[in-house]
This record gives structure tokens, sequence and C-alpha cells, in this order.
């Protein structure tokens, strides 16, 4: 039977797990200094009050660093290439990281 991934499971192991925490922490911190980086741009610098607020939130508006919100956020992160302990364990529980159609794949071209 294939392992169904669910927050409360993932939630408990980040709990318990001092160094998974730390490295959940990690990944909303680099989150926020890539996301940090699109405001240099000269034509986002009226967002400047926005700026501010993603600041003070990870992926997906989480505050709590230690929470799990949802899987799919932490899996986007993790496929766009932050470290997300989290994303990772998801993406290893799924049958494939490409759909079967390349559907996607016409979007990179």
């Amino acid at each position: 039977m294939k392992k169904r991934a669910n927050i409360k499971k993932f939630q408990d192991e980040v709990e318990a797990e001092k160094e998974l925490r730390e490295k959940l922490v990690n990944a909303h911190m680099k989150v926020i200094e890539e996301r940090d980086k699109f405001f240099e741009r000269d034509d986002l610098k009226k967002y400047e009050q926005w700026r501010k607020v993603l600041k003070s939130v990870g992926s997906g508006g989480i505050k709590d660093f230690t929470k799990i919100k949802c899987l799919h956020l932490h899996l986007a992160d993790f496929l766009a290439g932050i470290e997300n302990p989290i994303g990772e364990k998801v993406a290893s529980l799924l049958k494939s990281l490409e759909c079967d159609d390349s559907y996607c794949k016409r979007f990179l071209e």
C-alpha cells in the first residue's frame, strides 16, 4: 500500500525532530530572501509596503515557520530549488514528478 501524505504526520515529525524543524525554518528564510530580490526591480518599487509585509512571512504566508500549512506549497518550494525538507518528503511519495502528457513542458520552451 502506498503511503499517504498528511499534514498531521509531517507536523508531528517537525515537532519531534529539532534538525527537521531547523531545516524547515531555514527553508522559509530562503523563500523570504529569494522573494525579496524581486522588489529590487524598478517597476516594483511602488509596492514597497508589500515588501515589508512579505519579509515577515514565509512560503504561503506562514507566520510560524515551524507549522505545516499545506503540503503543496512545500513541494513547490522544493521543486523551485529551495531546500525544503517537507517538500522533499512529499516529492519522495509521488509516483512521478513529470506529467504523462508533458503538458507543462510547453511552458518551458
